[in-house]
């Protein structure tokens, strides 16, 4: 019996369904979006929440440098060029728009109608 599995995708999963569990008990009641479970993700449950729960006033003066630790920041390019949370979850949003397009996407999707 091969028992050697890729559990990396399962564990991926079940952390976006965590991330979707702290923000239902925060009382986050609609969908989150593919960009702010990146966030999530990327920053941390805490973090990303925050940027989901940001007024949308206030996501064009807020530097994404807030959410970030120092490190984690200056090596993600992305999270630096869009310095804002507004340009930041826009460039996400593009990216992941561009993404759901793909063959593999596509494939997911069909897994589960």
């Amino acid at each position: 019996m091969n028992l050697d599995i890729d559990i990396g995708p399962l564990l991926q999963t079940q952390k976006l369904m965590d991330s979707v569990v702290f923000a239902r008990r925060r009382g986050f009641k609609e969908s989150l979006t593919a960009a702010e479970l990146e966030m999530m993700n990327l920053t941390g449950d805490g973090n990303g929440f925050d940027m989901v729960m940001m007024p949308a006033e206030l996501r064009d003066q807020v530097p994404t440098s807030n959410f970030f630790q120092k490190d984690g920041y200056e090596r993600n390019p992305v999270a630096s060029r869009n310095n804002v949370v507004a340009k930041l979850l826009a460039a996400t949003n593009e990216k992941m728009d561009k993404e759901v397009k793909l063959q593999g996407a596509k494939d997911l999707a069909a897994a589960f109608p």
